[in-house]
């Protein structure tokens, strides 16, 4: 495909999403997997992200840093050694 026909089928994808329909019945009547209609459903974010993920999430900070309030010797003694 061409950039163009890519661009006339994000925006095919993108209207309907913003008139209220789902991704699931996007992907149905245009055929296409639910995983594009929801890559591109909001408008932009339909490039590759480079990288990985990142290593610690925002759930397992809150849960060290709960840790090492509660037990501080966790960290002395992985400092220490």
């Amino acid at each position: 495909m061409k950039s163009k026909d890519i661009n006339d089928l994000r925006e095919a994808i993108v209207a309907p999403h913003q008139s209220g329909k789902g991704y699931k019945v996007i992907s149905k009547q245009s055929e296409i997997d639910h995983s594009v209609i929801y890559k591109w459903k909001t408008p932009k974010t339909y490039t590759k992200l480079s990288g990985g993920p990142s290593k610690f999430t925002p759930g397992s900070d809150r849960l060290m840093l709960r840790e090492i309030a509660t037990n501080n010797r966790t960290l002395t003694d992985t400092t220490l050694s």
